[in-house]
């Protein structure tokens, strides 16, 4: 059942109700009467009534409460998926992020940059990355991020 659908039948649930409760509380008091105008057969109908009505109230409360909860687990399988979904987004970054740094490594040209000239440069560089990707490691192991 489409989420728009749970949404319109709750609020008729509840505007069914705000009608009816103010009639069953009316049916009850008349109920509670007892003088000369209404008869005893009358009350005896008048009490069934209030009853009916009653347990009419107490049904909408529990298909309110119902669709509540059936609301509550349809957000909850969509949380579920959103979830699933990051996880999955999660997988293929992993797996790209660093084919992306190779790339940028590979490609970089260090002719421009200071200190090119010794023959290790790119070694140099190649090993400072990797020093501040392992302390990105660390801190985020240390942060629990990880």
């Amino acid at each position: 059942m489409p989420t728009g659908k749970l949404g319109d039948i709750r609020q008729a649930v509840i505007k069914m109700r705000r009608f009816i409760n103010p009639q069953r509380e009316a049916i009850s008091m008349l109920a509670t009467l007892e003088n000369w105008i209404i008869a005893p057969d009358e009350l005896a109908l008048l009490r069934e009534t209030a009853n009916r009505t009653r347990r009419i109230v107490e049904e909408l409360d529990a298909t309110r409460d119902r669709l509540s909860a059936l609301r509550d687990h349809i957000d909850a399988d969509r949380a579920h998926a959103l979830s699933r979904n990051s996880y999955v987004l999660s997988v293929v970054a992993a797996i790209f992020l660093p084919l992306g740094f190779l790339t940028g490594l590979f490609g970089v040209n260090v002719a421009g940059m200071p200190g090119t000239t010794a023959p290790s440069a790119f070694w140099v560089l190649a090993g400072v990355s990797a020093v501040g990707g392992l302390a990105l490691f660390l801190i985020f192991k240390f942060a629990k991020w990880l």
